[in-house]
């Protein structure tokens, strides 16, 4: 991961590596109204233990399966080796982590907050939800 990244900083889009941009666009492919630039990025860290407590309310009894697959014990265990190069964006990121539950550490996400609506923002419990409807 990029070691200039600090917790709590917000960013730019233009600030951000290439992937975790590719990772917030793919968010909003079908949405015509679409502005990368109406939007910030504020890095947060995620205890482990309240990723822990959002995964198992909407996996349940899956959450084990699903942090074993074998996907994601790689993933684990490349970011082990080589640590996280992208953190998650928005709903994007759901093997990371994962990944990071497998490792049993906190989790870095970058929180989207919309310029125009100042104080809304995709909480991590927006950005479960999603991931609850794909998984």
């Amino acid at each position: 991961m990029n070691k200039d990244l600090r917790i709590n900083r917000i960013y730019n889009f233009d600030e951000l590596s290439t992937m975790v941009q590719d990772d917030f666009l793919i968010q909003f492919e079908d949405d015509l109204e679409f502005n990368k630039n109406d939007y910030l990025f504020c890095l947060r860290k995620i205890s482990y233990k309240k990723l822990l407590e959002d995964y198992d309310i909407i996996l349940g009894p899956n959450l084990v399966d699903e942090i074993n697959d074998e996907y994601t014990t790689n993933l684990a265990m490349d970011i082990k080796t080589n640590g996280l190069k992208n953190p998650p964006i928005g709903s994007e990121g759901a093997h990371r982590c994962l990944a990071h539950l497998y490792l049993q550490e906190d989790l870095l996400w970058f929180e989207i907050i919309k310029k125009k609506l100042k104080g809304k923002k995709i909480n991590f419990r927006g950005f479960m939800k999603k991931i609850s409807d794909w998984l």
